[in-house]
């Protein structure tokens, strides 16, 4: 529009912007479960996620921002798990509870160099349980 202010074009490259963000976000999250369903370079779910992010094999995290969930985290080799057990099944370390391992992952991820992205209102992240990876291998 000729006479839309600076602000206005502003506003609506923004928002022309989100809607191609999360496009591309719905398209990968789409790839990341034909992976993960056909046990290719994806992962679904918390369990599969944490499995992974131990491994050292996420190259991208995609999470619902409201996911928190608790579990436990080895005192020895900070891997962060769900189910309480007597010893860290990677490395035999002691566990202490958490409250929010999720958080601690997303941590992990970021001190790792790994891209995080928090996907809005996405029923189908929620179908798969709030978190799902992209894999390196």
């Amino acid at each position: 529009d000729m006479t839309a202010t600076p602000a206005d074009a502003w506003e609506r490259a923004f928002d022309v912007a989100q809607v191609a963000q999360r496009q591309t976000e719905a398209t990968l999250l789409e790839e990341v479960i034909t992976l993960a369903h056909k046990g290719g370079a994806g992962a679904i779910g918390l369990s599969d996620t944490l499995a992974a992010m131990q491994q050292g094999r996420i190259h991208q995290l995609l999470l619902a921002p409201d996911l928190h969930a608790p579990g436990w985290q080895c005192m020895n080799c900070c891997a962060v798990i769900l189910e309480a057990q007597p010893a860290c099944p990677y490395c035999n370390g002691s566990l202490v509870p958490s409250s929010d391992v999720v958080n601690m992952a997303v941590h992990q991820a970021l001190d790792a160099g790994i891209k995080v992205s928090a996907l809005t209102h996405s029923d189908r992240l929620a179908e798969v349980g709030g978190i799902a990876a992209v894999l390196r291998y």
